[in-house]
């Protein structure tokens, strides 16, 4: 789908790519301004920016993409960037200000490793800097000015809130029931647990039960992994949808 964009020029919105699209030019290969009824310095002007696109493309430049796509619209980049990081973090409270981060996970579509409090998150700065592209849900309200504000950093990626991809698609509702609504199940160990008991067993493990950190990292691990099938969902429910 990236490769059919043009709503990252500047000034090209939904209209004007649709016209394009029209105009029989579907992608940045196939790309004749010629065919488009504009002046020549505006041909020229959009015939630069694609060859742009393709070199930024090819250099896997995600901070070319990120800077230009507009947020809503960085699921057209999922097929194409490959390293993606799926990431979830747990807290003991939603006060970004008061409250603590308690763990942080990231799934990179093979393994999960999983950044505790007191003992990784030394480590997560680094790691993450490794991935041109972040899927979180709720994240950009939550998860990464969370993790900006308790680890003193920004994030330059790509970012797929999956709460807005669906809303955009008319889907609703918490992370765990937009996983029931696609089948996604969950371990018998972690079937009907919130993020209250989240909470709770961060204090238990901190008050000498180590087998609930286990169990906290293993229902953190389920919504990371469960992150990348709910992102090919939507990114292939999106795109149905833009090209109807």
């Amino acid at each position: 789908m990236l490769k059919n964009t043009y709503i990252h020029i500047p000034s090209i919105g939904h209209l004007t790519e649709k016209k394009i699209w029209g105009s029989g030019i579907s992608s940045w290969e196939s790309f004749d301004a010629d065919k488009l009824d504009i002046c020549s310095g505006r041909k020229k002007y959009l015939k630069n920016f694609v060859d742009m696109s393709i070199s930024a493309l090819d250099k896997k430049d995600h901070l070319f993409f990120s800077n230009h796509l507009p947020k809503d619209e960085h699921w057209r980049a999922l097929p194409d960037f490959k390293d993606i990081a799926y990431l979830d973090i747990e807290t003991t409270g939603l006060d970004k200000k008061n409250d603590d981060i308690t763990l942080i996970g990231v799934y990179d579509g093979n393994n999960v490793k999983t950044f505790v409090r007191g003992k990784e998150f030394n480590e997560f700065k680094e790691y993450i800097k490794s991935f041109p592209m972040i899927v979180t849900f709720n994240g950009s309200c939550f998860d990464l000015p969370f993790i900006s504000s308790k680890l003193n950093m920004d994030f330059d990626q790509l970012h797929v809130d999956l709460r807005f991809a669906f809303k955009n698609l008319g889907i609703s509702g918490g992370l765990k029931n937009i996983e029931r609504r696609f089948g996604l199940a969950r371990s018998s160990e972690t079937e009907g647990m919130d993020g209250l008991d989240a909470v709770r067993l961060w204090y238990k493990y901190i008050n000498g039960d180590n087998s609930s950190l286990e169990l906290l990292k293993k229902y953190n691990s389920e919504d990371v992994v469960n992150l990348k099938a709910l992102s090919e969902k939507a990114y292939s429910m999106l795109r149905q949808k833009l090209i109807d």
